[in-house]
């Protein structure tokens, strides 16, 4: 029987953000999604991890990226049983500092007083690595995806994550293999973070891609889908 990959997406993105790792991966795997971008709610987010256990009626290998990465580490934390591999790309474990907590505070206050023109072009430079911001595809994927989901989820998104606990010292409850993946130019996950989060779980790994930004897996996609076909050869 195939194994089959959960693919989680992270803030503002939806299923496009996973497309071309998951083309790549195929077919030494089947793929699933998690549509966290149509959720209300933090309890809600939750729920869609128990959801897809239940339909699955199986332990998760879960492919989770930026915020859904964190959600499946608190998963993981809380469920050890219904997870049975966790890739985690560009995530931090740890909570937001009270700067970050400020900034989306205060971007919460902007989109309540302003008109929302989509994802800035500031903002879309900050989450690449130098050697993409030139790559249109990339943007324009970033900008359509901020456009479909719309004003309403992005400030749920940010409310409701805003308040993210710090989930470092539960890691050594995690007991499924796991693969913690960087990019070197990632400006919300240094290497040390990484570094500590790997050494935090008792069977884990953790690797990082070249020329990459935050925006991993539209950056570098071959790169990618080969570490997680890598990560899942060996266990």
């Amino acid at each position: 029987m195939t194994k089959i990959l959960h693919f989680i997406p992270g803030t503002m993105c939806d299923a496009r953000v996973w497309q071309p790792v998951r083309d790549l991966i195929k077919p030494a795997f089947d793929t699933a999604y998690i549509p966290l971008e149509t959720a209300q709610s933090a309890d809600e987010f939750r729920d869609r991890f128990h959801q897809a256990h239940d339909q699955s009626a199986a332990p998760l290998n879960l492919v989770a990226f930026s915020m859904g990465g964190y959600l499946a580490l608190e998963f993981a934390i809380r469920n050890p049983e219904k997870v049975a591999s966790l890739v985690t790309v560009c995530t931090s474990a740890f909570g937001l500092h009270e700067k970050e907590k400020a900034q989306r505070q205060a971007a919460l206050h902007y989109l309540e007083t302003h008109t929302y023109r989509g994802i800035a072009d500031a903002r879309i430079k900050q989450m690449l690595h130098p050697d993409h911001f030139q790559d249109n595809n990339i943007k324009q994927t970033m900008r359509d995806m901020d456009q479909d989901i719309g004003l309403e989820i992005l400030k749920i998104q940010l409310r409701e994550t805003s308040e993210r606990e710090n989930l470092y010292p539960g890691l050594s409850k995690i007991t499924c293999p796991t693969l913690i993946v960087g990019g070197d130019a990632d400006p919300f996950l240094t290497s040390h973070q990484r570094a500590e989060m790997a050494s935090a779980i008792p069977n884990c790994q953790t690797v990082e891609a070249l020329k990459s930004g935050h925006m991993l897996p539209l950056e570098q996609p071959d790169w990618l889908a080969g570490a997680i076909n890598d990560f899942h050869a060996r266990l």
